[in-house]
């Protein structure tokens, strides 16, 4: 089974990567100010928040479900 707070942290790497990949890609089609964003961009910055927020909740969904470490 894949631990689900490793496939968290996946996921929210790869949003942040894919949200400045967006801001950039933005930049450069128009030319234009940092703070504009394309409809591609817009759109690249969307699929960054759903993979945040769902990346978040899996990683602390799991440290939830495990099992809490023995105390000796």
């Amino acid at each position: 089974m894949i631990d689900l707070g490793k496939l968290g942290l996946i996921l929210m790497i790869s949003g942040i990567i894919l949200g400045f990949g967006g801001t950039i890609n933005s930049y450069l089609e128009e030319r234009r100010e940092i703070y504009y964003l394309t409809k591609r961009g817009k759109i690249i910055i969307l699929i960054m928040l759903i993979l945040l927020v769902v990346g978040i909740s899996l990683f602390f969904v799991d440290s939830q479900l495990s099992p809490p470490a023995e105390v000796f």
